[in-house]
C-alpha cells in the first residue's frame, strides 16, 4: 500500500502472511490438519525405521512416517513500513 503524504514524501507499507491457511495438496496418509508443509525428522540424520525399531516393542508415532508437520505459526504476521523523501 502507497500513501503520498506529499509532493516530496511517500508512504509505503508492505504487509506478509495476511492469510494464514494453507489449502489443496495431495491427500497422504502422513497428512496432519492445519499442516502446510512436510520435512524430515531430524533433517534425515536418524536414519531408516530399522535403526530405531525393535521388533515387539511400539513403534513410536513420530517413527511411523519420516515426515515432520510445518504449521503457520511460525510465520507471523509482518508489517515494513518505508518513507520516501525526495530532496
Amino acid at each position: 500500500m502507497t500513501y503520498e503524504a506529499s509532493k516530496n514524501t511517500t508512504l509505503v507499507a508492505n504487509m506478509s502472511n495476511i492469510l494464514t491457511t494453507c489449502f489443496g495438496g495431495t491427500k497422504v496418509a502422513w497428512s496432519v490438519p492445519g499442516a502446510c508443509t512436510y520435512g524430515v525428522i531430524a533433517y534425515g540424520t536418524l536414519g531408516d525405521i530399522g535403526n530405531l525399531y525393535n521388533p515387539g516393542q511400539v513403534l513410536q508415532p513420530y517413527s511411523r512416517r519420516p515426515y515432520l508437520p510445518s504449521f503457520l505459526s511460525t510465520f507471523p504476521f509482518n508489517v515494513q513500513l518505508n518513507a520516501k523523501i525526495k530532496l
